[in-house]
């Protein structure tokens, strides 16, 4: 009898040092990946370069297949980086917030072809704005383990300690790059977003579009009105302008009373229909002089140009819609002019004009 039982408390022991040992060899992965982790976020400085390096980190510790990583900006999210490569170009690159509240990736980004399965992480510290959003994606349709989403968060604690730094030197950037009077982009902004919206589009074949805008007889306007009032209608104006565009294109103020638009994904034909709206958005609108005076209305020439259908050089893009810019404002202003007008673009503009005759022309 006592043999039995020496075997079975053997036996028990042997199973309890198997379970501790198992126990043991998950925390010291556990411990390892951390460790892994904690190396890896000392690396990332925020350059696309360094985001890469997260790649195979997910792909060996939680058999990702593709990740999309946003960083908050001032009442946006910014995509920094999507991987593998072919992500990018099905994930939104901004999504607004709403009534200051973060739409979140889940409700605006849908699981891409090929991709079965998804894990949407905030990246956020206690009783503060989250800093970020990382969305995980698996081909395999195999979910995340309750284990893997316990590390995951744990992990994305550290990486909003991290975030938190260059989120802020994000948000004095975005202050730099604001115009004070108008609230949107500066030029100082434009000439950074600008070639890197350029190469997106040559790298992956896609469209891009510049939009030169002015303002008519601005000078006249303020000499009539004055500088206080000059000031209210570029307000206005901006804000008609941002009011009437996608949240993905970028509207800068170029310097006095010149905007100028990047519009994404949008070749020549389109850019000349947005770029008309855009048009009889402003010169339907009194503009304010005080509380109980309005200036009249105002107009905006638009010079348009697009990549690939007027050249690919950043300088090129440019020196043609402003070379259209000033052939609309030499024609008579309140119109939008572009480099080259295929018939079927003429058509359709001309329907949205709905018998408006101020128009772009060849």
């Amino acid at each position: 009898m006592s043999g039995d039982s020496e075997e079975k408390t053997s036996g028990k022991g042997s199973r309890l040092g198997f379970i501790g040992e198992r126990r043991a060899n998950r925390r010291i992965r556990v411990l390892r990946q951390v460790v892994g982790w904690t190396r890896l976020l000392a690396r990332l400085d925020g350059s696309d370069e360094a985001f890469i390096a997260l790649a195979p980190f997910f792909k060996r510790y939680f058999a990702v297949d593709g990740f999309a990583l946003w960083v908050r900006e001032p009442g946006r999210w910014q995509l920094v980086f999507a991987w593998p490569p072919v992500l990018e170009e099905v994930t939104p690159r901004q999504l607004s917030w709403r009534g200051g509240q973060p739409a979140t990736p889940r409700e605006a980004f849908a699981t891409p072809p090929g991709m079965t399965c998804r894990l949407d992480l905030l990246i956020a510290q206690q009783s503060s704005l989250p800093l970020g959003w990382l969305t995980l994606l698996r081909q395999a349709d195999e979910s995340f383990t309750v284990r893997e989403r316990n590390l995951l968060h744990k992990l994305m604690g550290l990486f909003a300690a991290h975030l938190s730094a260059q989120v802020r030197v994000r948000d004095a950037e975005a202050q730099a790059m604001t115009d004070v009077l108008t609230g949107i982009w500066n030029r100082r902004y434009f000439e950074e977003r600008y070639p890197a919206e350029l190469q997106r589009a040559r790298r992956y074949r896609r469209s891009l579009a510049v939009l030169m805008i002015d303002i008519d007889c601005f000078k006249s306007y303020n000499d009539t009105h004055g500088h206080l009032a000059g000031d209210q209608a570029l307000q206005a104006v901006a804000q008609l302008l941002k009011n009437n565009l996608r949240t993905s294109d970028i509207l800068c103020r170029y310097g006095g009373e010149e905007f100028v638009v990047l519009l994404p994904e949008s070749d020549l034909e389109h850019a000349l229909l947005a770029a008309e709206k855009l048009r009889r958005e402003v010169a339907a609108e009194f503009l304010p002089i005080n509380r109980s005076q309005t200036g009249g209305r105002l107009t905006i020439s638009i010079g348009v140009s697009a990549c690939p259908e007027n050249g690919e050089g950043e300088m090129e893009l440019l020196h043609q819609a402003d070379r259209a810019l000033y052939t609309a404002k030499k024609g008579g202003r309140n119109r939008v002019m572009g480099t080259e007008v295929t018939a079927r673009s003429a058509l359709a503009l001309e329907a949205a004009q709905q018998g408006d005759r101020p128009a772009f022309m060849k």
